[in-house]
């Protein structure tokens, strides 16, 4: 007990005395009190040097026999395929479809992959291949294994990766064989490829099969549209030359129309025209007398019979004005000469009447005429607006037929466009860029890792060995020879 008091008095003392001394270094304090006073260690306690000894050993064992295992495996071989995929189109596509680059779509090729693993594609290779017969004898279980047992096998050897920046396809298989391996990469891509061609011939051909039940069903329409047309035209009586129009026919055409507008402008002036010249010269013979509105009509009324008595007259006046001055008068010549003015001014009269009475007639007449041509353009469209309402009934069923009929054609001009687009070639979907081949070297096992692995692995044994042989010689070192 006094020895263990001066040990642990010095180990307190060790940072305070800078004296130069023997070494004490290494090994546990604690352990040899222990030893001196005869208790026993608890539970075998280890160090942390033993500890990191046992787990760099531990850890070099599992890296040879993981070492060990790789290069003892079952070779492997891989052969890889490259196709090149494009997005669907529609086939039968709408009206004045420009069949240009699809939209984007930021999941299409992982939908591919998804498809690539399908059992549409994987079952119709299993099938190609005979795969569950070839596998089911491999794995030593003697009959062909089920269809799911082998696509589950198949999955597990399969792996696809997309080219960066590209639509290409990476088809990868795994096998023990290699011609296997490239033989299954190449028939998953011909079934994809095949999947794909079939499924853009089964789409045209559904479109086509759509457009012709429209069509039929446009053609009933048309059927009936021509019925309705036919019953209209005998029951609204209409005849060939108004059937066969785009409308009913009206009685005065466009340019009847202008023409008799025109006419009637034409009269409504003449007519004013008269009826203001009449007015005018009635009330001059009431203002002047019929004398001197006789000297004023030829100029508004031009008429040669009035004139000629005019000028008869002067020159009878002219000749009494000369005789009376030569002869008197009383002179049989003045007398005669002054008869044939009195029977001048008398036709004078009645010729200045004469034109009066034809002026209101005139303006009677044009007013007649005015009144009757506003009654026919009223009436004229009265009737086209009767006739056009009694047959609109058919025009709106024959608009209709045409518009089916249009529709009808349409549909037709368009099947056998469809018709003509399958039958021609087309650039495939899927294109098989690059075949796999076999491999002539395996993939597995990596002999250079299994090597590396395997000496790491011994590595780190001898230096564990050597931390737990270096941790027990320190820990034995006896106490009294201190």
């Amino acid at each position: 007990l006094t020895y263990a008091c001066a040990l642990a008095v010095m180990e307190g003392l060790r940072g305070e005395l800078p004296e130069l001394a023997f070494a004490a270094t290494g090994g546990s304090l604690l352990n040899r009190i222990r030893r001196l006073l005869g208790v026993s260690r608890e539970c075998g306690a280890v160090s942390m040097r033993q500890l990191s000894g046992m787990a760099l050993l531990g850890i070099g064992l599992l890296l040879i026999a993981l070492g060990v295992r790789l290069a003892l495996s079952t070779p492997t071989y891989s052969s890889t395929g490259r196709i090149r995929v494009e997005h669907n189109q529609a086939n039968a596509a709408g009206w004045g479809d420009q069949r240009g680059a699809p939209d984007y779509d930021p999941y299409f090729i992982q939908t591919e992959f998804e498809l690539l693993q399908s059992e549409v594609i994987l079952g119709k290779v299993i099938e190609a291949l005979d795969l569950n017969k070839a596998w089911g004898i491999r794995s030593g279980e003697g009959g062909p294994l089920k269809t799911s047992e082998s696509m589950n096998l198949l999955k597990g050897r399969l792996e696809l990766r997309a080219v960066r920046n590209t639509s290409l396809i990476e088809i990868r298989v795994f096998s023990e064989k290699p011609d296997e391996a490239a033989m299954i990469a190449n028939a998953i891509a011909e079934a994809y490829r095949d999947h794909r061609r079939a499924q853009r011939e089964q789409l045209s051909r559904d479109g086509i099969k759509l457009l012709e039940a429209r069509f039929a069903e446009q053609e009933e329409k048309v059927k009936q549209a021509q019925a309705a047309q036919d019953k209209l035209r005998l029951e609204l009586n209409i005849p060939d030359v108004t059937a066969s129009a785009e409308g009913p026919a009206p009685l005065m055409t466009a340019d009847i129309m202008r023409k008799l507008e025109s006419l009637r402008i034409e009269s409504k002036v003449e007519y004013d025209r008269q009826a203001t010249l009449l007015a005018h010269l009635k009330a001059l013979r009431t203002e002047l007398g019929p004398e001197r509105m006789a000297q004023a009509i030829p100029t508004a009324v031009p008429d040669t019979v009035l004139s000629a008595f005019l000028e008869k007259r002067g020159n009878a006046e002219q000749q009494l004005a000369s005789l009376s001055k030569e002869f008197g008068p009383q002179h049989s010549e003045v007398i005669k000469v002054q008869s044939q003015i009195e029977d001048l001014r008398s036709k004078i009269k009645d010729r200045v009447d004469g034109i009066l009475l034809g002026l209101n007639a005139k303006v009677l007449s044009l007013s007649n005429s005015l009144d009757n041509l506003n009654q026919a353009v009223a009436q004229a469209a009265t009737n086209d607006v009767a006739q056009a309402s009694r047959s609109q009934p058919y025009f709106e069923a024959k608009r209709n037929l045409d518009e089916l009929q249009r529709f009808r054609q349409v549909l037709e001009m368009k099947i056998a466009s469809e018709k003509i687009d399958v039958a021609l070639p087309k650039s495939s979907l899927v294109e098989i860029v690059d075949r796999a081949v076999p491999s002539l070297r395996p993939n597995s096992p990596n002999l250079a890792l299994a090597l590396a692995l395997i000496v790491l692995g011994i590595l780190l044994d001898i230096g564990g060995l050597l931390t737990l042989k270096g941790g027990s010689r320190l820990g034995s070192l006896p106490g009294d020879a201190s």
